[in-house]
């Protein structure tokens, strides 16, 4: 616990990077030279940070992929809860989406399939089997190459033998705006909870309107409104969303490009937020079509160059 209050400089606000519902985090340099991130746990006043803390610890231990957020150490004592983290250089994806220097075409696509594929490890390769139940922009981290990691497992879902997760409701696990509308009515956390807050996150990251945005009121949501201006919203993100400087030889190849990418990432975005969960894709099949997009993509730009 000393190592980590010098490390924080006695959890210096200077060193506080954000906050949530059940705890800090803040930047900190061990003895080591290493430079981490170290989360703390309300524990002292807060039952459902400590749970939060063991959720982690349970899910995150348990993990290996290179697309999952790992944890370095725990410390855990009757009062005090933390854990020491990889310091993700670029920070969270949302203050990327918010920021002023737009995200390109290719970055995004490859953000997209980062989280996929830790995703589909999660539910598919996982033993036991984990559901985040939290996914938005804030809990996607980024390092100084830009790979993105799934972070955040403090109200994640394990399901094992011994585990009771299968057979307890939802209770509205996860943020307002990604939460799937099975979970209001009381419905069972299940793996396409997840697939319904990636479809979001994906229509978020092609628009760049948060599905909490003012202009959602009444019954207008999101998907609603992308799901009736698909041509409107394919125009203004081609308009806005640049690309990477190797297409920019063939101005023809980059409109063509913009907007086969765009549209097939929007179609797959509803796909995953289908109000019917059984009709949603699983995160191997979103995986596998994210994987033939990619391959299109570039063996399509072969044929261009090679002209």
């Amino acid at each position: 616990m000393e190592e980590l209050k010098r490390a924080t400089g006695d959890y210096s606000c200077d060193n506080l990077i954000g906050a949530g519902s059940y705890g800090s985090v803040y930047r900190g340099v061990l003895s080591s030279g290493e430079s981490v991130a170290i989360k703390v746990f309300r524990v002292s006043n807060s039952e459902r940070a400590e749970r939060s803390f063991i959720r982690e610890c349970k899910s995150l231990g348990k993990v290996r992929h290179r697309n999952l957020l790992k944890i370095i150490s725990a410390c855990s004592s009757t009062d005090f809860k933390a854990l020491v983290l990889p310091l993700m250089a670029n920070g969270s994806l949302d203050r990327h989406l918010q920021g002023d220097q737009p995200l390109s075409l290719q970055r995004r696509f490859s953000i997209l399939c980062d989280v996929a594929q830790g995703l589909r490890y999660l539910h598919h390769d996982c033993s036991p089997q984990i559901v985040h139940c939290d996914l938005k922009p804030q809990n996607v981290l980024l390092d100084e190459d830009m790979t993105a990691y799934v972070a955040d497992f403090g109200i994640a879902r394990l399901f094992g033998p011994t585990d009771d997760s299968a057979n307890t409701s939802s209770a509205l696990k996860g943020t307002v705006g990604y939460i799937p509308p099975e979970y209001g009515f009381g419905g069972l956390i299940s793996t396409k909870g997840d697939v319904y807050s990636y479809g979001i996150l994906m229509l978020e990251v092609i628009t760049q309107k948060q599905p909490t945005d003012d202009m959602f009121t009444g019954e207008l949501t999101l998907s609603q409104w992308v799901s009736m201006i698909i041509p409107r919203v394919l125009e203004n993100c081609s308009q806005t969303i640049p690309l990477d400087d190797i297409y920019d030889t063939n101005e023809e190849f980059q409109r063509a490009l913009k907007h086969s990418t765009l549209e097939d990432l929007i179609q797959l975005g509803l796909w995953c937020i289908d109000k019917v969960p059984n009709n949603r894709p699983s995160m191997q099949q979103v995986e596998n079509t994210l994987a033939e997009m990619s391959h299109t993509i570039h063996h399509n730009h072969h044929n261009l160059t090679n002209i």
